[in-house]
């Protein structure tokens, strides 16, 4: 079904069609439900930080580590500063991933973002 000419583009709608037709178990562990990868139902975490709350909540971790001032200023340093760039997704993929990470969405509260 997904054979692909590697000279063909793969659109980002392929793509999510493809991530979201794997067996959970059985994805990459780059697109696999991250509630599930880090076995949030399993382990009770004390805290989880997100990727979109990066600088304070690093900055939450050294505070209980008791880091020096050097650690906690490499936090709001930006290493490789991406570019804002608007992101298109089709409402197609939209409610694919919503369907399919639907445990991330209410876990990490992303239905309010």
């Amino acid at each position: 079904r997904y054979n692909l000419d590697n000279e063909k583009d793969i659109s980002f709608d392929m793509f999510v069609e493809y991530v979201c037709s794997q067996n959970e178990r059985k994805r990459d562990p780059h697109w696999a439900s991250q509630y599930e990868l880090n076995l949030m139902k399993y382990i009770d975490y004390d805290f989880v930080g997100t990727v979109e709350n990066y600088a304070a909540d690093m900055g939450h971790v050294l505070d209980k580590l008791n880091a020096t001032d050097k650690y906690k200023d490499l936090v709001n340093k930006k290493h490789n500063e991406s570019v804002n760039m608007e992101i298109r997704i089709s409402n197609r993929s939209k409610e694919l991933i919503q369907e399919h990470f639907s445990t991330d969405y209410e876990f990490y509260n992303l239905y309010k973002k």
